[in-house]
């Protein structure tokens, strides 16, 4: 996908789930690190985009996704949080900018974020 698309399609998801967290009790300007999601097409990107996550102050994990029947792997996941950082639907959607724009830095695609409420 296009990473524009992407955007497009992230930022107007984004939207409507601030709704639902609002009405979950998330308070506005409340400071929370946000878990991300990202799909790697190989274990170097994957381990690389995990480095510059990590770098910018989140945590970041490599998984491997495996076939239980033919036993190989089947694709790459990278996922962790951010760190926190005061929630509004603006930050929000200016994180989820940079998280678009740094997956698709390192070849990866953003797959969506959520947090605890």
């Amino acid at each position: 996908m296009d990473p524009r698309d992407l955007l497009e399609e992230q930022l107007a998801s984004t939207a409507g789930t601030w709704e639902v967290m609002t009405s979950h009790g998330v308070r506005a300007g409340e400071e929370r690190a946000v878990d991300h999601y990202f799909d790697a097409p190989d274990g170097d990107r994957a381990e690389a985009l995990a480095a510059a996550l990590r770098a910018a102050g989140g945590s970041a994990g490599v998984e491997r996704h495996r076939s239980r029947v033919l036993r190989r792997t089947t694709g790459w996941a990278v996922t962790g949080s951010s760190a926190p950082f005061p929630l509004t639907l603006d930050s929000l959607r200016g994180w989820v900018t940079t998280m678009v724009e740094t997956g698709a830095e390192h070849d990866c695609v953003f797959d969506g974020w959520g947090l605890s409420v």
